[in-house]
Parts: C-alpha cells; structure tokens; sequence
C-alpha cells in the first residue's frame, strides 16, 4: 500500500495510477483490494485518493520494527480522484 501511495502521489495524490506504464507492475493487487473498501464507505464522503492514502499510512504504521507504533494521523478526507480534477485523461483505474 504504501508503493501504491508513492506511485499515486507522483503528479498528485489523486486516487490514479497508469498500470499500462511498467514501473506500476504488481499495483493492481492493492488497488484491487481496496476496490470493496471504497464501494463500501464511498457514499459517506471518502474518495478514492482519501482510501489510497488512509491505507498506506495504515501500511507505514503497520511495517514499523519493534512495535514502536509512531502515529500517522488521517487528518482530513476530500482529496479529489483524478477524473474528478478533470486531471489526467490517460488514468487507469
């Protein structure tokens, strides 16, 4: 997840990545993933970019050694997908 984010937030953290370019090889599985998540809770607000980056800060927090557990706060939602910002038109969901 928090590839997924990295590679979301290269241009703007909008909730897309390109699959058809080679450096996003694999990102389809995380982004499969959370695909139910966001079909969930989506009609309460949480865009597509919010869900992306909840779940690489969740990531982050999850990979640190010896349980220092360091807060990485979600501190506010409504960021907008791509299509949304009429961003990119070569988005690949």
């Amino acid at each position: 997840f928090v590839r997924m984010a990295f590679h979301d937030c290269v241009g703007g953290c909008d909730g897309c990545v390109d699959l058809t370019n080679g450096d996003n090889f694999g990102l389809e599985e995380p982004i499969d993933a959370l695909e139910p998540i966001l079909a969930k809770f989506g009609h309460f607000g949480m865009t597509r970019a919010d869900l992306w980056a909840l779940a690489s800060l969740e990531g982050a927090r999850g990979a640190q050694a010896n349980g220092d557990n360091l807060p990485f706060p979600m501190v506010w939602f409504g960021r907008p997908n791509c299509e949304d910002a009429n961003l990119d038109s070569d988005c690949v969901e």
